[in-house]
């Protein structure tokens, strides 16, 4: 049996990586909504698919988080993709499931306003 170097191994795999095929989560707003829970949903121990993640998103987008500070004033943030990837993996150390229990879109245009509850 002829053996494999390590690094052809690993050439291979890292283009597969780069391969996938995520166009079925951005087919329509529904789909990269669940594309993005789906992402962002697991136990501690499973890797998430940030290359997935980020494809939901343009270079240029933000996401906004929202909170409610101990005085009970609401703040928010705003965050490119890879900020939100490095405070996610710094904060989620834990199972996290994120799942919809109402949702409406409106469309206007190009635009949509997705609101998920």
């Amino acid at each position: 049996m002829k053996k494999i170097p390590v690094s052809i191994v690993i050439i291979l795999l890292s283009t597969y990586v780069e391969a996938q095929d995520y166009s079925n989560d951005v087919k329509s707003t529904d789909a990269i909504v669940a594309a993005l829970y789906d992402v962002i949903s697991g136990e501690s121990n499973t890797p998430r698919d940030w290359n997935r993640f980020k494809n939901l998103f343009k270079s240029e987008s933000r996401l906004i988080p929202t909170r409610k500070t101990e005085t009970g004033d609401f703040t928010l943030k705003t965050l490119s993709t890879e900020e939100y990837i490095q405070l996610f993996t710094s904060r989620v150390s834990t199972g996290f499931f994120e799942k919809e229990l109402h949702g409406k879109t409106e469309t206007y245009g190009t635009i949509a306003c997705v609101q998920h509850l």
